[in-house]
């Protein structure tokens, strides 16, 4: 049930990997603190809240999307299914902002579920403010997340930092047994690296090792 293609206020989630990145990615490191993320194997997903003044009134639009598409209202849809049950648009309106949120479906159903969890949850990676057009920094996220009650993904390092790494350094890094709650817990799929400072500064690193075991 599709409503359109995916809001041109909005990005889309894709972070570039490293190996695609510009070769001066290795002084950035150097230079930058990092939020060090885990990359969650599910279904990408993004809730939205945007106020709009329309001929002097002020309309509220609600908007729940897949990777692609920005999807109609349907009960039965898993996309709203998790928004309605985490009541995400209420939490969202409750700060009287335009924003999206942005992250990871999982769960029944989505991509083998992995974690075997029971039901499905929506993980939060990303805030984007859509006023402003910009994406919050990592400890503003943390914060708003906190009073709005919306979990997000396996942190595994906060503000840290990096004298050098290659991307042999990187890859074994990204290697690892998931957070999530899962008995054996599965290899994580990777890791998403977040300038502490920089908005548009981020990247993800996928594990070698998870790629084999799901070739």
């Amino acid at each position: 049930m599709v409503k359109g293609n995916f809001p041109s206020f909005i990005p889309k989630t894709d972070q570039p990997r490293i190996q695609n990145m510009k070769r001066n990615w290795e002084d950035k490191l150097r230079f930058e603190n990092w939020e060090i993320s885990e990359k969650l194997d599910g279904s990408s997903m993004t809730v939205y809240v945007r106020y709009l003044e329309v001929d002097g009134n002020l309309q509220v639009e609600r908007g729940v999307c897949s990777r692609n598409l920005d999807l109609k209202y349907d009960v039965n849809n898993s996309f709203w299914e998790a928004a309605i049950k985490q009541e995400l648009h209420h939490r969202i309106a409750s700060t009287g902002r335009s924003l999206a949120i942005q992250g990871e479906l999982i769960g029944e159903g989505i991509q083998g579920n992995s974690y075997k969890y029971f039901g499905r949850k929506f993980y939060c990676f990303d805030i984007y403010d859509i006023d402003n057009q910009c994406y919050l920094l990592p400890l503003e996220r943390h914060r708003l997340l906190n009073e709005l009650n919306i979990d997000s993904v396996p942190v595994v390092y906060m503000n840290t930092h990096f004298e050098s790494l290659s991307i042999d350094d990187l890859l074994k890094e990204a290697e690892g047994k998931s957070a999530m709650s899962a008995k054996p817990k599965p290899e994580r799929e990777g890791l998403v690296f977040k300038s502490m400072t920089d908005r548009d500064l981020s990247f993800k690193v996928i594990s070698n090792k998870w790629l084999i075991l799901n070739d």
